[in-house]
């Protein structure tokens, strides 16, 4: 077990404070989660801390994998398949708990928001 979550923390804290992204803010990762998360926080009225970073990711986890179950529900419905979606989504994302305001939970979600996107379209 291991705790990567002050990196994010601090490099998104510097983000909100104004300094510039790849210049004062080292980051492996894109502009698309600084910006993300700055309107999800500037949004619900948030500071960026642990308490805060752990809300979000449990919010993103229960959010995707409650979308996955729903996506397939609707697809197949079959009430069985929807929650076995749900519950196997909920397992696989289960690292983001060790990461709290990973990427990685985003891109999970933003998968999910598209997948269920589909179901919007003309048949």
């Amino acid at each position: 077990v291991y705790d990567d979550e002050g990196y994010l923390l601090i490099s998104l804290k510097m983000f909100r404070q104004g300094l510039p992204l790849y210049d004062r803010v080292y980051s492996q990762y894109g502009p698309f989660y600084y910006g993300f998360m700055d309107v999800v926080l500037s949004v619900l009225r948030l500071d960026v801390t642990h308490d805060v970073g752990g809300l979000i990711t449990v919010g993103i986890w229960a959010t995707t994998s409650l979308i996955c179950g729903l996506f397939l529900f609707i697809l197949t419905q079959s009430l069985w398949i929807g929650c076995a979606a749900q519950l196997l989504t909920a397992l696989a994302v289960d690292t983001l708990r060790y990461e709290p305001m990973h990427p990685g939970g985003l891109i999970c979600f933003v998968l999910a928001c598209i997948a269920a996107t589909t179901l919007l379209m003309e048949r």
